[in-house]
């Protein structure tokens, strides 16, 4: 690992060149065990244009189906392009219709491969000492390149 100041002065503050792809699926690990059963919600954001999960679910009935004792959850994407910084977002579906965000994370697709593995240590917005969700919750996101 190189801290930036490292780095010869010419380097520094170049651009990283464009590396669109495509978001094919994301996978939530260690999925938390709640009474009334675990219904995310999954937003991601790239510059203006942001996408909601319940969106692309593929009926009203596919998205309150309460997810218990899972391993884990693989939810398919439809074709959605980024590129550069994107927001990734998952929120937990509560009683009258309220939404809390569980976890989130910012990525850069020119540092992204085929899959991002984001451990709960690794992600934003996590109540990191919160026992209802494993030390083992993660959050895998696989892409395809638009190349």
């Amino acid at each position: 690992d190189k801290n930036r100041a490292d780095f010869e002065i010419e380097s520094q503050g170049k651009l990283l060149p464009q590396k669109p792809l495509f978001i094919e699926s994301i996978s939530i690990h260690n999925v938390p065990s709640r009474s009334n059963g675990f219904v995310p919600i999954i937003r991601i954001q790239n510059g203006c244009k942001i996408w909601d999960s319940r969106d692309w679910l593929e009926s009203m009935k596919d998205k309150d189906i309460p997810y218990r004792g899972l391993k884990a959850m693989h939810i398919q994407i439809p074709s959605i392009r980024i590129v550069d910084e994107a927001h990734f977002s998952v929120l937990l579906k509560r009683p009258r219709r309220s939404k809390k965000s569980i976890a989130s994370a910012w990525i850069h697709t020119s540092f992204a491969k085929d899959a991002i593995y984001l451990p709960k240590n690794n992600l934003d917005k996590f109540a990191h000492k919160n026992k209802k969700y494993s030390e083992n919750f993660a959050l895998e996101i696989h892409f395809k390149s638009t190349e």
